[in-house]
C-alpha cells in the first residue's frame, strides 16, 4: 500500500489502508500485541520510511525513538539500512526544528552506526554518510 501511495498519491500517504491492504490501527494494535510483532516492526518501518519522503518528520523521529535498535537486533536484513538511513533524516530535522537532545544524540549514534558499516566494507551506505551529513550540517 506504501508503494501504491507513492505511485497515484493519496490524501493521506501516511496511512498505510487502502486497495492493497487494510491497515488500521486497530488490526496493528492486534497484530503488534499477540501475533507478529516481527511483522508490526516491518509496518513501523515502512511508516518510518514513508515520514521521510513525505517530511513528516515528526511522526518519523516519533517512530524512530520508540523503535530504536530494535530491527538491527533482528536477524539480518537489508532493510536495517534503509531503516537507519530514513530515521536519521526524521531525527535530523526534528533536532533542527526543536533543538531537543533526544533527537540529536539518536541521530548522532545512527550517523555514527552507518560509517561503521562503511569502514566494514559495505559499499551500499556510502550515499547515506553524504546525505546525513547535509542534514547534519544544514
Amino acid at each position: 500500500q506504501g508503494i501504491l501511495n507513492l505511485m497515484y498519491g493519496s490524501e493521506n500517504p501516511l496511512i498505510l489502508s487502502g486497495d492493497a491492504i487494510q491497515c488500521e490501527d486497530a488490526f496493528i494494535a492486534k497484530v503488534q500485541r499477540h501475533h507478529y510483532p516481527g511483522n508490526y516492526l516491518h509496518v513501523l518501518i515502512l511508516k518510518t520510511i514513508m515520514c521521510s519522503f513525505y517530511g513528516n518528520h515528526e511522526l518519523g523521529a516519533k517512530l524512530a525513538l520508540e523503535r530504536g535498535d530494535a530491527y538491527l537486533k533482528k536477524n539480518g536484513t537489508v532493510l536495517v539500512m534503509s531503516d537507519f538511513f530514513h530515521q536519521g533524516i526524521s531525527l535530523f530535522a526534528m533536532s533542527r526544528k526543536t533543538k531537543k537532545r533526544k533527537y540529536i544524540k539518536r541521530a548522532n549514534k545512527i550517523n555514527a552506526t552507518i560509517k561503521s558499516w562503511a569502514k566494514k566494507g559495505n559499499p551500499n551506505v556510502n550515499h547515506f554518510i553524504m546525505f546525513l551529513g547535509a542534514e547534519k550540517a544544514a
